[in-house]
C-alpha cells in the first residue's frame, strides 16, 4: 500500500507451553489452562519500504530495521502488516541456514 511507509512481511510463530498454566486472580486460582498454545506474528525480515522514509535514515550511521521502524512509530508514520504463510525459516544460525539449502535442493529443484 503506497499510504504505508514500509510493509513488514510477517510470519504467524506458535509457542505452546507445556504445562498446564494456573490464571490467578489475588490468591485464587481462577482457571487451568492446559498447554496453551500462544500465536503471534512475528518478521519475517522482509521489508518494502517506501522512498520517503530516507530521510529517517542517518548518514554514515548503523540503523537496523527494528530500530528504523521504531522511529516511524513514533513519528505516527503507517506501519503494514503483510502476513505471509508460503514456506519460510529463519537462516540467522548456521544450522538453519544448512536446513534452508537442503530443503532449497530438496524441494525447490
Amino acid at each position: 500500500n503506497s499510504q504505508h511507509s514500509v510493509t513488514m512481511g510477517l510470519r504467524q510463530y506458535e509457542h505452546q507451553i507445556p504445562f498446564g498454566v494456573a490464571v490467578t486472580e489475588n490468591d485464587l486460582v481462577v482457571k487451568i489452562k492446559e498447554k496453551p498454545i500462544h500465536r503471534y506474528f512475528v518478521s519475517g525480515g522482509i521489508y518494502v519500504l517506501n522512498p520517503e522514509i530516507l530521510k529517517h535514515v542517518p548518514e554514515n550511521s548503523y540503523l537496523d530495521m527494528p530500530d528504523l521502524i521504531e522511529i516511524l512509530i513514533s513519528k505516527n508514520k503507517n506501519i503494514g502488516a503483510y502476513p505471509f504463510y508460503e514456506y519460510w525459516i529463519d537462516i540467522g544460525r548456521m544450522d538453519d541456514y544448512e536446513r534452508a539449502h537442503a530443503d532449497f535442493l530438496g524441494i525447490f529443484k
